[in-house]
């Protein structure tokens, strides 16, 4: 079974093939050795997770395997929910989608149902006979935040609190970060602080920074990401530089996190202090940091020694960030990115057309150009702008230049432009040429569009079930388990 689902633009990939997989878990190595002991970040946990024989980590409740027949249990499970995983990020803004399925030979059904989705994914309240859990699908499991938001990073937050049991933190189970799943305690309205342990996560051995304090239901966390470990204060330039230079790789990423908090006077001198230090791992931490910098000259200093590492991915970052710099500098900025050699700093700038402060003709222009060049990654971020830089009576025929391409991913960044067509049949005929690829990638794209295409509730309801049916009964023919659409 394929565990690595990441589409390499879109982040997802909404159809999988089972193919053999190892299910071993990971008790007797990162389980016990990270437990209350080692708190590492997404990028030291994934790649622990990476070099290890398995990426399932937790302990799974009996109640998952408590029918089972005997033989690896466990790799029934993990094989169930790596499969479904998926399907539910495919389905992920279905929101009143139930379903009901049971595993191998298993007699007691589990039932999904979603709850609400976020920034990093989606949670769905999971029942199995008169347990209830929370299962969360991430959005894209490669994703890596420096908060600890995401599959990696709040798996190795989980993993690290899972040694005890606290008042005001759900308890992770199990999960695998590189698939993007996870099961955890389920915190129902109901559930009231006074009734649980009485030790609070925030006296854990680590000082803590929340940075998602509101992710709660009656004061107990519901959510991993945005707790991190804050071990390091800075409060001027020779703290940022004394923490930058520490034989500690965590507290040199810390000290990156908190640039912030130096003052207007300093911080810029810090950024570029940072891109000289030839370590992409802080320079990419500093270089999301342009909007901290106030002063727009010297927010063109801070981008100029970005763009002088010479790193694609640092230059990509900081172009990320083009909107935020002056305006008589946006243009400069711009063409200094098109000169690189890299396509993948080429294809930041592309987006962020919309940004520059020049004629509707120039972006006109400019999206021709990237159209033109027949490199996909730039010709995704041009069309992902239809709707901002082209006008209106262009739209129809951009959408239909990019669904002949034969590129899925192509098409699908073309079809989730179908709301930039001002034309109702237009933008019907956008919606059924993107549905007739008959390719999941294009299909998901083209069925978040429906609240845009079909303005009859009754006619969107039809489609969004014709979608639901289609992709489960793709579902049932290639998987290991029978799923039943139930809501």
């Amino acid at each position: 079974m394929n565990t690595r689902l990441i589409h390499p633009q879109l982040g997802i990939y909404p159809e999988t093939l089972p193919t053999p997989t190892k299910a071993k878990p990971l008790f007797s190595g990162v389980n016990h050795s990270l437990k209350g002991e080692h708190w590492l970040d997404a990028n030291e946990f994934k790649a622990m997770i990476a070099m290890a024989s398995s990426p399932y980590i937790g302990k799974i409740p009996k109640i998952f395997t408590k029918d089972l027949k005997q033989g690896d249990k466990h790799k029934v499970i993990y094989q169930a929910l790596d499969e479904l995983t998926p399907l539910l990020r495919t389905l992920k803004n279905l929101k009143n989608t139930s379903f009901e399925f049971k595993i191998a030979s298993s007699q007691t059904p589990i039932q999904i149902k979603r709850i609400d989705s976020g920034g990093y994914g989606t949670a769905y309240k999971m029942n199995i006979d008169d347990k209830t859990f929370a299962f969360k699908v991430y959005k894209n499991p490669e994703f890596i935040s420096f908060y600890g938001h995401g599959s990696y990073g709040e798996m190795a937050t989980g993993l690290y609190f899972s040694k005890e049991k606290y008042a005001d933190l759900a308890q992770f189970h199990f999960g695998n970060p590189e698939a993007g799943w996870a099961v955890f305690e389920f915190i129902s309205k109901n559930e009231t602080i006074d009734k649980r342990p009485k030790q609070s996560f925030q006296s854990a051995k680590a000082q803590l920074k929340d940075h998602s304090n509101d992710n709660r239901i009656n004061d107990i966390r519901i959510d991993y990401g945005g707790i991190t470990e804050n071990n390091i204060i800075i409060k001027n330039i020779e703290d940022y530089k004394k923490g930058l230079n520490s034989p500690s790789l965590k507290i040199r990423k810390n000290t990156a996190q908190e640039i912030k908090q130096l003052s207007q006077k300093e911080i810029t001198d810090a950024y570029i202090y940072t891109m000289q230090t030839q370590a992409p791992e802080l320079q990419a931490i500093v270089a999301q940091r342009l909007n901290n910098i106030g002063h727009p000259q010297e927010k063109k200093l801070a981008f100029i020694s970005a763009m002088n590492t010479n790193n694609e991915d640092i230059q990509a970052l900081v172009l990320k960030q083009l909107h935020w710099l002056p305006s008589s500098y946006k243009k400069y900025a711009f063409k200094l990115a098109l000169k690189t050699k890299s396509k993948k700093v080429q294809a930041m700038a592309i987006s962020k057309i919309y940004a520059l402060e020049i004629p509707s003709a120039s972006k006109i222009k400019l999206y021709r150009k990237a159209m033109n060049s027949k490199n996909p990654q730039i010709q995704i971020a041009a069309i992902k702008q239809i709707g901002f830089i082209l006008p209106k009576e262009l739209r129809t025929k951009a959408f239909k230049e990019a669904m002949a391409i034969n590129n899925p991913s192509i098409q699908a960044a073309a079809a989730s432009q179908i709301h930039s067509i001002l034309d109702t049949e237009d933008r019907r005929a956008a919606y059924d040429k993107a549905m007739a690829t008959n390719n999941p990638i294009v299909q998901e794209a083209a069925i978040q569009e429906t609240r845009a295409v079909f303005h009859n509730f009754l006619e969107r309801k039809e489609k969004y079930a014709d979608y639901v049916e289609q992709v489960t009964q793709n579902f049932q023919h290639a998987h290991s388990f029978k799923l039943k659409l139930i809501a």
